[in-house]
């Protein structure tokens, strides 16, 4: 059945950082270092105390952004199955059954949820990175899928940016579900829009979405998009972000610069208050 072989846990763009980070993360306060420190913490412990918590928080919302992106993975096949359950698969004249539409309706709100908390902890996450002065460069690809969150996800605004529907693509070979998040409006409002702005105009709608991208990604709040900016963006729209590679630029940062740090962390508390490793 398409789809049945779906993406292994150790392909997917984060399962390498999660890989190196849990052992060196597998540490407890030994009983007799509580019972010494509880009547008065030394400053030193608060404070590696503190940052193991922070590092822990960082770990914590990658896996749940990894655990999203597996969930999307498992979704392709079942969605697969779903049809060939239903007989969906064939040609001619299908009738779909109310059980078949409720369960495509499920589908649909899983992956919508699944691919919406991917944005929003991404988020959290570059917050929480931004904090060890550890960034991602201006034309990265996170650039633009945080641009989208703020912009679209986030902050809908009436007679501004509000997110439509965005369709699914399957993919037969089993990897993630990419859900659309970067429609912003429909055909005829695209037509008004595009006659509002292109009389006397002849620049390529190539160029168009290229200015539109820049908006996204750029400090500006969406509610001081102007007019004509808006008009752009609802006739001409937007591409939708690459999540992989996104991700995939995630993974270099927190093995590249986050995993000593988590390190670093943990062993102090091993070797100055006595935490034991499991």
């Amino acid at each position: 059945m398409p789809g049945e072989e779906h993406m292994s846990s150790n392909e997917h763009p984060l399962f390498a950082f999660l890989e190196q980070a849990a052992p060196i993360m597998r540490v407890a306060p030994h009983a007799h270092t509580v019972a010494r420190f509880r009547s008065s913490l030394p400053d030193g412990y608060v404070a590696t105390l503190e940052k193991m918590r922070f590092w822990r928080d960082v770990v914590t919302r990658v896996e749940l952004v990894n655990y999203c992106y597996q969930r999307l993975c498992e979704l392709s096949p079942a969605f697969f199955k779903l049809l060939a359950d239903e007989g969906l698969l064939g040609v001619g004249t299908i009738t779909v059954s109310p059980k078949a539409r409720a369960a495509k309706h499920r589908w649909e709100l899983e992956t919508d949820a699944m691919t919406v908390l991917i944005y929003y902890e991404l988020k959290s996450v570059v917050d929480l990175l931004r904090q060890e002065k550890i960034l991602f460069g201006v034309g990265s690809e996170m650039e633009y899928v945080l641009g989208v969150r703020n912009k679209i996800l986030a902050h809908p605004q009436l007679d501004h940016l509000v997110r439509s529907k965005g369709p699914s693509s399957v993919p037969w070979d089993g990897g993630p579900v990419r859900k659309g998040v970067a429609n912003i409006g429909d055909d005829l409002l695209r037509e008004f829009y595009e006659k509002r702005i292109s009389s006397g105009q002849t620049e390529a709608t190539g160029q168009e979405r290229t200015k539109n991208e820049l908006l996204i990604r750029s400090k500006t709040k969406v509610e001081k998009f102007t007019a004509e900016e808006i008009a752009r963006l609802q006739a001409y729209g937007i591409r939708e972000p690459d999540l992989h590679s996104a991700l995939k630029e995630l993974c270099n940062r927190l093995r590249g610069q986050v995993v000593s740090r988590i390190e670093e962390c943990y062993d102090r508390a091993v070797a100055e208050f006595d935490f034991i490793r499991y």
